[in-house]
């Protein structure tokens, strides 16, 4: 007999195993429905305690359902400043214009952070120390000789 893990441990799981791969981050609630809005603070605590400071949209759907509204627009706006992110309200069935903007705003903010990665300057001695271990053979481009300091 094998123990099964209960289902809300395993769905937590394989979404802490796409944080981790992932770059960027669409946090979506429904303006219709208090509950989705209410667990996208939990959904952004568990991004930042896998990724620190990561690259996060707030997107708010059904825009077009006005009259079904739970969730001011207002209300959004807080929570995106307390989560310092952007936000977008849009609705998926109206049009794109607010969605593309939302994505465009994920693409160029993480490409910024990623820029910012890169220069920063804590990963160069250890690149600076693997360079003087191993040496590159240029014709085969694989990592075949030590250097001189092994």
């Amino acid at each position: 007999m094998t123990h099964r893990k209960p289902k809300g441990q395993m769905k937590d799981r394989i979404l802490e195993s796409r944080v981790t791969w992932g770059d960027g981050f669409v946090l979506v609630y429904s303006i219709t429905d208090r509950r989705s809005f209410k667990s996208i603070m939990t959904y952004h605590q568990m991004v930042c305690s896998i990724k620190p400071k990561p690259v996060v949209v707030l997107l708010a759907n059904k825009s077009d359902l006005e009259h079904k509204r739970k969730v001011l627009k207002s209300e959004g706006r807080q929570l995106a400043e307390a989560m310092k992110c952007p936000f977008y309200e849009c609705s998926a069935s109206d049009g794109f214009r607010q969605i593309t903007d939302a994505f465009n705003d994920l693409y160029r903010e993480g490409l910024r952070k990623k820029k910012e990665r890169k220069y920063s300057l804590s990963p160069r001695p250890l690149r600076s120390a693997m360079g003087k271990l191993f040496r590159r053979n240029s014709s085969k481009g694989n990592l075949l000789t030590a250097g001189p300091y092994i």
